[in-house]
């Protein structure tokens, strides 16, 4: 690959590879040369982007920065900077190299329970550490939980949606409609939405079904919620201990 880009003190270099896309962020394959190893450069243009959606983008960095890299299952965060020439926010982190759970569990005919239960514990783990420094993900699904291929570790991103909940009273109704605790829709919620949206992540991982894709419009999968009501998916599981945990 070609160098598109280096970072304004020459340690990461940007290539041509885009490894992943989302509303307003792309994000390239991108070399470490200090410990020469591969990263991900994620890039948001500017110039379109609402003030709103500017904010999440700090936020997620402000978040990560925290983190200080302590936990092996939260993406690592290794730097960022502002590109006034092309009005660009750029922040470096751990690459996934096999992309989403959701893209990884698509691409594999079976799974066993062994590497289920392997996953199941990483990404508790992941959650105890956002819990135990007071953080709520808001946002925990398939499509935001990364995987290395070639190890099977997974690494829970994307925090641009995440709460510090030290002090939370009335918050905000936020997140994926599939994966959010019935609670959330009074905005009266704490740490527990993490755990109900692991259960519907579990579920899919398990299933290779999104939860509640029997639902053509997002109104039904909020009115089964408010209902108490299960994704139809929870059906497909065979093992009774597993369908107990989900």
């Amino acid at each position: 690959d070609k160098i598109l880009e280096k970072s304004p003190d020459g340690r990461f270099t940007k290539s041509s590879k885009v490894v992943g896309t989302g509303a307003y962020k792309k994000v390239y394959q991108a070399y470490d040369t200090s410990l020469g190893k591969q990263v991900a450069w994620n890039s948001i243009y500017t110039g379109n982007l609402s003030e709103k959606n500017q904010d999440l983008i700090y936020k997620e960095i402000s978040t990560l920065e925290k983190f200080h890299n302590k936990c092996p299952f939260i993406i690592k965060f290794y730097g960022s900077w502002f590109n006034e020439k092309v009005q660009e926010i750029v922040f470096i982190t751990e690459l996934g190299s096999s992309g989403s759970i959701r893209e990884f569990r698509k691409e594999m005919e079976e799974i066993k329970m062994k590497a289920i239960k392997r996953w199941f514990y990483q990404i508790m783990k992941g959650i105890e550490f956002l819990h135990d420094n007071n953080i709520i993900h808001r946002d925990l699904k398939a499509d935001n939980i990364f995987i290395n291929g070639t190890t099977g570790n997974i690494l829970i991103g994307d925090f641009g949606l995440s709460l510090n909940y030290e002090n939370y009273s009335n918050n905000s109704v936020i997140g994926t409609p599939e994966f959010m605790a019935p609670e959330m829709l009074d905005g009266k919620y704490d740490n527990k939405v993490d755990i109900y949206a692991f259960g519907m992540t579990l579920l899919e991982i398990i299933t290779d079904e999104p939860p509640y894709s029997e639902c053509s419009v997002i109104g039904q999968v909020l009115k089964r919620k408010i209902n108490g009501e299960l994704p139809k998916s929870i059906d497909k599981i065979d093992n009774i201990h597993i369908k107990e945990i989900v």
